[in-house]
């Protein structure tokens, strides 16, 4: 079973990522859902589908290794790379974030300090969502269906 967005949620969730992107110096981010399906997306790398698919991989990974040591979760997870990095955070039950910046433009206490704005505001705006109905996705992998 999914959920429902429709137009206006997806613009709503579309403008706070469009915001997060501005005021943490991201490159490029996205929002998908633990099946690693593309919600919205903001200053787009060519693969988004790809990125997405191996984001949700890695944030269920990491909510097992969590598990594992005896914790319910971890809030997010930070890869450092060379020259760019990638910071991964649950938004919900049901939404991840996955920011990519480079060392140059952004700093990682930046980004995470504006993934928790972030995080209050999408839950806001999934609270807000006027169609709460559940409904059958073709890919039952998924978590949200965008309506046309």
């Amino acid at each position: 079973m999914a959920y429902e967005l429709n137009q206006e949620e997806c613009l709503a969730l579309q403008a706070k990522l469009d915001e997060f992107v501005r005021l943490s110096d991201s490159s490029s981010t996205l929002l998908c859902d633990k099946g690693g399906a593309v919600l919205v997306d903001s200053g787009s790398d060519a693969e988004n589908d790809l990125m997405a698919a191996l984001t949700a991989g890695s944030f269920a990974a990491t909510r097992e290794l969590a598990r594992t040591v005896g914790e319910e979760d971890f809030e997010a997870v930070y890869h450092q790379g060379e020259n760019r990095n990638l910071y991964i955070a649950g938004m919900c039950e049901e939404v991840i974030l996955l920011a990519v910046f480079e060392k140059e433009n952004s700093q990682v206490g930046l980004v995470r300090m504006m993934a928790r704005k972030l995080r209050r505001e999408v839950n806001h705006v999934l609270d807000q969502m006027a169609n709460k109905q559940e409904v059958v996705a073709e890919d039952p992998t998924v978590s949200f269906v965008l309506k046309k």
